[in-house]
């Protein structure tokens, strides 16, 4: 008949964390900055997400020649000497509602500060500059940036320890302790059968001279 017996087993689990951090740029006076030209940015303060520091770029007058008729908008890793998995969604407030809505959303990308992947997206055309000024994200001179950057952290690793039931089978042993134990029913069964026939040996044996005793018995009568 089947048996169970409980082996301890360990089991890891690998979970992904992401820390996520808001920053907002509020640019006051936004006519007085424009004919900044092409190429130059105003940026933000610093600030960390995920134990790497950040920042916005913002190019009044576009960041190339291909997006001069768009502001371009940019987060940038300061953190020196690093790489870092990250994504961001840069949007703009509504002035009439303070709430935001995303103009631009990266996938999770790796920023290198070694290089211009140290800035995202590669997109300068942020927003179309006409189009910019006529909407409820600009009023009183004033526009404001909100950017939220949500960094990949190092996957957490646990382990754990339980245990699950094992069938045993006497007569399809998996192991060399399950052998050993089929080994040991065997011989006690051995054993048994062999105690068993000499009991009965002996019983028959007893048997006999109780037998040739009360014939004596009778015939010396």
């Amino acid at each position: 008949m089947p048996r169970h017996t409980l082996n301890p087993k360990t089991v890891s689990t690998c979970t992904a964390e992401t820390e996520h951090g808001d920053h907002v740029f509020e640019i006051f006076d936004y006519s007085q900055h424009r004919g900044m030209g092409t190429g130059e940015y105003i940026r933000s303060g610093v600030f960390s997400v995920g134990g790497y520091d950040w920042a916005i770029r913002f190019y009044p007058d576009g960041m190339t020649v291909i997006s001069k008729d768009y502001i371009s908008v940019y987060l940038e890793l300061l953190s020196k000497d690093t790489k870092v998995r990250a994504s961001c969604d840069l949007r703009l407030v509504d002035q009439s509602t303070g709430l935001s809505a995303s103009v631009i959303k990266t996938g999770l990308r790796t920023f290198d500060s070694n290089n211009i992947t140290r800035v995202a997206p590669h997109d300068g055309m942020f927003m179309n500059r006409s189009k910019l000024e006529a909407s409820a994200y600009l009023h009183g001179d004033h526009l404001t940036i909100h950017c939220i950057v949500s960094v990949m952290k190092d996957p957490r690793v646990r382990v754990s320890k339980t245990e699950f039931l094992t069938e045993l089978s006497s007569q399809h042993p998996t192991s060399r302790s399950n052998l050993g134990i089929c080994w040991i029913q065997r011989r006690l069964q051995m054993s048994l059968s062999v105690l068993e026939e000499r009991f009965a040996q002996h019983t028959g044996s007893c048997s006999q001279h109780s037998h040739r005793f009360s014939k004596h018995s009778c015939m010396a009568q």
